[in-house]
């Protein structure tokens, strides 16, 4: 790329190589000069906002109940992180209409220090009244990060490295899982604000770096019509019926995203109430799943680039759906194994989805559909847990034995067996 294409695209993606004239600014763009000169690091500088974002929403989502077990009950509580699927439903659409290239890293540098100022309120608001007004900005700005996110990954990574890329968001998207897992717990026994504190110091942190690695390797790739039109909701609409593939993908997205929350949010009963076992059985569990997911991130990347995403997405999706079903019809340890493999499969089909969309769209509509699959992802946070919730209620019967928890195994493996027909009608050319 020479000099003049190099000062447009970063002028588009809302900086200019000037800004190494502030403090600090010279060193960080030499930093990601350095991360450039190798492609494989670069890479895998590009996934560190997946890390912060992890960890902000696993802590948020897990430790929330424990910061407020005083003040509320499960119900309540539980209903302030339902606000996560009500978020992920209007904020993605609202920015993907507005993340034109130039606007991306403004949405992405706003929404840090939106997310990190809400992290801090919840850590140390105290008051109910306050804390619910940190978990506000913390998802308002969570979502619009993610999607601003999404839709910069088509003007900085190569078509031949997209499964890498998504596998590099993947591995540090499980790295920060763990952390908020394992060393979230142990803080919030130290001091309740910790945990919180350190997500909102990782995003401060790492959105500036990832920035300037965004602007050294940006590429002239906007088509004259995403320069030229804002997108909107009448763009959007088009955009779906232009592509159908596209649409029966978001659809199939919506379903796993279902299957996911619903896991998500009952598994961990399932384990202690429904086969009554003890808590650090659960733990084993968990381990087994990050630990799969550290490994079947990077390899879903390698794989996808190597043999197609689109198919290594449908084989992973077959053998996820396989083994969901598995725990409905048997509860017994001799399963544990197949946890892993479908903890490797469930990964999968959560790291390859935008790397197949980024297959679909060409050279347009990248803040569109970027605001179309957080949509798509927010239909499933809120279908999965109430379908998950229902199942158990109304099956408890059929399912006697695991207090009926045993049914939230159908839901994920119907929602995942419906979007196997729409993930075979995509076409990916």
């Amino acid at each position: 790329m020479d000099s003049s294409e190099g000062e447009g695209a970063s002028q588009r993606l809302g900086g200019d190589r000037r800004q190494g004239g502030a403090p600090g600014g010279a060193a960080l763009a030499g930093l990601a000069r350095r991360l450039n000169r190798g492609r494989a690091r670069s890479l895998a500088a590009l996934g560190l906002p997946a890390l912060a974002l992890s960890l902000g929403v696993t802590t948020v989502s897990g430790l929330l109940p424990v910061l407020l077990q005083a003040d509320t009950g499960p119900l309540a509580a539980g209903a302030l992180v339902g606000l996560e699927g009500i978020f992920a439903l209007i904020v993605p659409s609202a920015v993907g209409r507005r993340a034109r290239p130039g606007a991306r890293l403004r949405i992405i540098g706003l929404a840090a220090l939106l997310a990190a100022a809400g992290l801090v309120t919840i850590a140390i608001g105290g008051a109910l009244p306050i804390v619910v007004v940190g978990l506000v900005a913390f998802y308002a700005a969570y979502f619009a990060y993610l999607t601003a996110y999404f839709a910069m990954y088509p003007d900085i990574v190569d078509e031949e490295e997209r499964g890498r890329s998504q596998g590099a968001q993947g591995t540090w998207r499980a790295l920060g899982l763990a952390i908020g897992f394992v060393a979230g717990p142990a803080l919030i026994g130290l001091w309740s604000a910790a945990p919180f504190l350190l997500a909102a110091v990782v995003i401060v942190a790492v959105t500036p770096l990832f920035a300037a690695i965004a602007v050294e390797r940006a590429r002239d790739q906007e088509s004259e019509g995403e320069l030229g039109t804002p997108p909107s909701a009448g763009s959007m609409r088009r955009l779906m019926s232009e592509r159908p593939g596209l649409a029966r993908l978001l659809a199939a997205n919506a379903l796993w995203e279902t299957a996911l929350a619903a896991l998500r949010a009952f598994v961990v009963l399932f384990l202690t109430v429904g086969l009554d076992r003890p808590e650090h059985f659960a733990s084993i569990v968990l381990a087994i799943v990050v630990g799969a997911a550290l490994v079947a991130a990077p390899l879903a990347g390698w794989l996808a680039d190597r043999l197609g995403r689109r198919r290594v997405l449908m084989w992973a999706l077959c053998v996820y759906a396989a083994c969901v079903v598995a725990p409905a019809l048997v509860q017994s340890v001799v399963l544990l194994p197949l946890v892993f493999l479908a903890a490797l499969a469930a990964v999968t089909v959560m790291t390859l989805p935008f790397a197949v969309v980024m297959d679909l769209l060409g050279e347009g509509g990248r803040g569109e559909a970027a605001g179309l699959f957080g949509v798509s992802r927010g239909l499933g946070l809120l279908a999965g847990p109430l379908a998950a919730g229902a199942a158990i209620t109304l099956l408890e019967p059929v399912f006697a034995d695991t207090q009926g928890y045993a049914a939230l195994f159908v839901v994920a493996s119907v929602a995942l067996a419906a979007s196997i027909p729409l993930l075979r009608g995509v076409r990916v050319s």
